[in-house]
């Protein structure tokens, strides 16, 4: 079973009516989940950070996210939640999310990590941009605490877009080999319109990948927040179905010849 995330992050303006259309979007591409990005601007920025004022004017109160977060129920799609820092977590925490995510930006918050861990049931966390021997580090924590289970890791680092040639899947395959007791993810972060935009996690899927996580955006023409790695919702709907089709490709070894290589070795 493919487990395929849509990344809103911060594309909903902090806007409820937004959020719910993203919700539907969501649905009619036949994701598995939709993920918003929950940040407060004084709880983790300075505010001459450039993007100080794009997660100011995305806050919103808690009554409209139990609203977003009820919506998802109603429509029978899974809720998960990007959190950076305290403020975000005492939110997430009330909003009871199927899942969370901690940033790369959060990788080294230990309160915050710490909170999740004993709080959440299901949680993503990125390990892009961290070094081997930090996400070594993690890994030996997590196995001590006996919760590898609610884990995933998530590779893939976001440029605005990220090359191809940046990509970098070998890294992720070199962790999935290292720890084969840990589930992992894709996220994916090419340019929306690139070539490539099917094709790259087809290829994760081909070495082993079953979790996916990509952006989707109302528009890219209108250049909205988040928009330049995501896809359009007939775009995401296709990308949903191509992932899927592939799946049936990989089939299910058996020492036993398909009925379709029996019938092609009858003909030969």
């Amino acid at each position: 079973m493919l487990n395929i995330i849509c990344e809103i992050a911060n594309g909903y303006y902090g806007n409820l009516a937004i959020s719910k259309k993203y919700i539907d979007m969501a649905v009619r591409a036949k994701s598995n989940a939709v993920k918003f990005q929950i940040a407060y601007a004084d709880d983790m920025l300075h505010q001459k950070d450039k993007i100080f004022h794009i997660i100011k004017n995305n806050e919103m109160s808690l009554l409209n996210w139990q609203k977003i977060r009820n919506y998802a129920k109603k429509k029978k799609i899974r809720f998960y939640l990007d959190i950076d820092g305290e403020k975000a977590y005492e939110v997430a925490k009330k909003l009871n999310p199927d899942a969370i995510k901690i940033h790369t930006t959060s990788f080294f918050d230990k309160r915050l990590m710490s909170n999740c861990l004993s709080t959440f049931k299901k949680i993503y966390i990125s390990i892009s941009g961290i070094h081997e021997n930090e996400v070594h580090t993690l890994y030996m924590y997590l196995k001590s605490k006996k919760i590898l289970d609610k884990i995933v890791f998530l590779f893939g680092h976001q440029n605005v877009p990220t090359k191809i040639e940046n990509t970098n899947l070998s890294r992720m395959m070199y962790f999935t080999k290292k720890y084969k007791n840990l589930n992992f993810g894709f996220m994916d972060h090419i340019r929306g319109s690139s070539f490539y935009k099917y094709s790259l996690s087809v290829f994760a899927l081909g070495l082993g990948i079953s979790c996916f996580e990509k952006h989707l955006t109302i528009s890219r023409k209108k250049k909205l927040i988040d928009s330049t790695s995501a896809l359009e919702g007939n775009e995401f709907k296709n990308y949903v179905k191509i992932l899927y089709d592939h799946q049936k490709s990989l089939g299910k070894y058996n020492k036993k010849l398909t009925n379709s290589e029996r019938i092609y070795r009858s003909n030969s």
